[in-house]
């Protein structure tokens, strides 16, 4: 597919038509042969011959529909357009232009407020009030103020989104000036804005997981304000949360798993949980798997049924299969299992050890030992070639230590039995640890 095919892929049906009849404005410049080249690629009709030139008419028409895309999004970003208004009647020097946006554009922001936007305005004013006079009377306080804020809140939102990825990686992460701001933060009690409050909380609860403080100050704080959020930060929020309950259930303490079930019924409700439309494979496999934790099976048949729409078309079938093979394994339906998870194939690392442990499970629970030896062997094998790294690896490599231990347990040594449980227990990191040690327990 070529990169005209492609970004053309990203154009609605609605988007196409508004292109094209721009074509050949003088906004884009187009000739008749760029709108016969737009209309060959849309009907997915290739050329029997590219010659140079059609070449350089597709690198047009890519060009043009990069320009449209930030049109478009300039455009509709109301916050954005109203800045490069502000900063064109400020350079103009027309006062009453500018006056007249400024209070619209200052009402609008105190409804809804933004620190980042507040600085904007605050910073327009005092520059198209120094045209009037060196000398006016500024409040410099007042802007140096809202920019520090403007600051602050830009780097507790960075850090937040970088810092959700970084246990996934084996390498500390350096958040810079971060230490520094967070003790600014709190010298100077600027968890009292909102917005500030937000991020500083979700910052903590992320840090800081065994003080349940950090937890019920953000949540608080996220019910309070979740109708002024952007959809976007909502989600990443939200799944902070989430992942707070998801590292307290883990950790042993059960009455996390309501929450978090709960915390997935809500996301799921509003929507916090879909990115750009869709719902993640992974998100849809953790909701199923909390829910058959908790014996809330029907909640899990209800929504592995109404949600798997929301999955993206290549992820569809096996996440769904994934489901169907878990609740069928909980209910010890193991010859059902094994038929939905021949029906699953995923394309990630993660997925693929998520779908190979529920394998492993199967097997152990229907008898199958052989099966199991070898397909221990084999998800051995696939974590070294794959190159998992980070707590994944160390949690997987568990998994099937203490599995293989299981199967090598005499029945007959008390002592050594009580001892592997006690081992199993005391692991801080390992996958489906209560089955570990329910297995070794009937032994």
């Amino acid at each position: 597919m070529t990169k005209l095919a492609q970004i053309l892929t990203i154009l609605t049906p609605k988007d196409r038509k508004k292109f094209r009849e721009l074509i050949t404005t003088s906004l884009f410049g187009g000739k008749a042969k760029h709108l016969d080249m737009f209309d060959l690629v849309c009907k997915n009709k290739s050329l029997d011959k590219v010659s140079v030139e059609d070449r350089l008419i597709q690198s047009d028409l890519y060009k043009m529909i990069e320009k449209y895309i930030v049109m478009q999004k300039a455009v509709t970003d109301e916050k954005y357009c109203g800045q490069k208004l502000l900063e064109t009647f400020r350079l103009q020097e027309n006062q009453k232009l500018f006056d007249t946006l400024l209070n619209k554009e200052t009402e609008t922001n105190l409804q809804h407020p933004d620190t980042n936007y507040g600085a904007v305005l605050a910073y327009e004013k005092w520059k198209f009030d120094l045209l009037k006079s060196r000398f006016t009377n500024v409040e410099i306080d007042t802007i140096v103020s809202s920019n520090d804020r403007a600051l602050i809140l830009q780097k507790l939102k960075l850090s937040v989104n970088l810092a959700s990825q970084s246990t996934l990686i084996t390498k500390d992460q350096n958040f810079g000036l971060l230490p520094h701001i967070l003790t600014y933060i709190q010298d100077q009690q600027l968890d009292k804005y909102d917005d500030i409050g937000l991020y500083y909380y979700c910052w903590m609860m992320m840090n800081f997981t065994k003080e349940e403080i950090w937890f019920e100050k953000f949540d608080t704080l996220f019910k309070k304000v979740s109708d002024t959020i952007a959809e976007e930060e909502k989600s990443t929020l939200y799944f902070q949360g989430i992942n707070f309950c998801i590292r307290r259930y883990n950790n042993g303490e059960k009455e996390y798993g309501h929450i978090l079930m709960n915390y997935y019924i809500e996301g799921l409700d509003k929507g916090y949980l879909l990115l750009n439309g869709w719902l993640s494979r992974n998100t849809y496999r953790n909701i199923c798997t909390i829910a058959i934790r908790l014996q809330r099976l029907e909640e899990a048949k209800k929504i592995t049924i109404e949600y798997k729409d929301l999955l993206r078309q290549d992820d569809r079938e096996s996440a769904y299969h994934f489901n169907l093979a878990n609740m069928a394994f909980s209910e010890k339906n193991y010859d059902e299992a094994i038929i939905s998870m021949q029906k699953v194939d995923f394309d990630d690392h993660l997925s693929n050890l998520f779908a190979k442990t529920l394998l492993l499970k199967i097997y152990y629970e229907s008898g199958q030992i052989r099966l199991l030896d070898s397909h221990l062997d084999a998800m051995q094998v696939y974590l070294q070639r794959q190159k998992i790294v980070g707590y994944h690896k160390l949690n997987y490599d568990k998994m099937i230590k203490y599995t293989k231990k299981i199967l090598k347990q005499n029945p007959f040594d008390k002592e050594s039995k009580e001892k592997l449980i006690a081992e199993i227990s005391q692991e801080s990191s390992v996958t489906d640890k209560e089955w570990l040690i329910k297995q070794a327990m009937a032994i």
